[in-house]
């Protein structure tokens, strides 16, 4: 369960511990979202890449050379030892333990999505044409790359990436599901409501924040994309995150609360109100146990 002791690590990057704001470094850049991973914070601002001491935001190395990729673009995420980034033109993998870096160019002219897991890496952009979708080795290989359409998309393009699947989810409500090393569709579903937010995925469901006459939390199996339940919430939610057998969504603008439901069914099973305003991207409960929100 998610209980006050939380910290949670925001666009910025701003520091929440205990619902109260701990620290923040200067110059946050375009607001991406952080991530811990060996006791280490990454970031991206505009000058580059910093690694961050996660209590109290010294700065311990940084790559000038990985710099921001632009306003609400994913920040980095960690797999197999690789921090992998996006900046304006590139796909960025940097080896954690000898800081060596490799790059591969994305076609598209605004990134909205990057994923990474055992089996590779996927980026998601808007560009001239409609949007992109692109399959990486974990070396930065290309494998695959899909087009879609000006026609399916709105505004934003996300992606989640577990195990053989990649999820891909418009804002206009298709959600596809790819394999992760050939681009092949699995399964598509349509919802009926528009995306207001970032998707999260965990325990086989694909978890999405929308909006139709009502706003909602809805589950999808990743397997087959059947729906598993859906959860009525009294405001919108630009992010979601699991934390062991629950689901946070905290409320934008609603009086700083934070739901939480059970991953099992959506049921209500807490609710917080915190003294700072979540822009929350990340929950932490550990250094050594971080959970994605955006």
């Amino acid at each position: 369960m998610v209980g006050g002791d939380s910290v949670f690590y925001t666009t910025g990057t701003q520091v929440v511990a205990d619902g109260k704001h701990s620290w923040q470094i200067d110059k946050s850049g375009d607001g991406l979202s952080p991530t811990l991973h060996g006791g280490t914070l990454y970031t991206q601002i505009v000058e580059g890449l910093l690694a961050l001491a996660p209590r109290d935001g010294t700065e311990r190395w940084r790559l000038d050379s990985v710099e921001s990729p632009g306003p609400q673009a994913p920040g980095p995420t960690v797999v197999d030892e690789t921090l992998v980034a996006a900046t304006r033109t590139d796909i960025v993998g940097i080896d954690l333990t000898t800081r060596e870096t490799w790059r591969t160019s994305h076609n598209a002219m605004r990134i909205t999505g990057l994923a990474a897991g055992e089996r590779g890496i996927v980026s998601a952009g808007i560009a001239d044409d409609g949007a992109v979708v692109s399959g990486y080795a974990l070396d930065g290989t290309k494998r695959w790359e899909k087009q879609i359409p000006p026609s399916d998309i709105g505004s934003d393009l996300f992606v989640c990436l577990s195990g053989h699947d990649i999820c891909v989810l418009t804002d206009k409500g298709r959600l596809d599901a790819l394999d992760a090393e050939d681009g092949t569709r699995q399964w598509q579903a349509n919802l009926s409501s528009g995306i207001v937010g970032r998707p999260a995925l965990a325990d086989g469901l694909f978890l999405v924040p929308a909006s139709e006459n009502r706003t909602a939390v809805h589950a999808y199996d990743v397997q087959q994309g059947d729906a598993a339940w859906t959860q009525s919430v009294p405001h919108r939610s630009f992010s979601l995150t699991v934390v062991g057998d629950v689901v946070v969504v905290p409320l934008d603008g609603l009086e700083n609360r934070t739901m939480v439901l059970s991953l099992a069914d959506g049921t209500v099973e807490a609710e917080y109100q915190y003294e700072h305003e979540l822009f929350a991207n990340y929950a932490v409960t550990s250094e050594a146990n971080i959970t994605h929100l955006e």
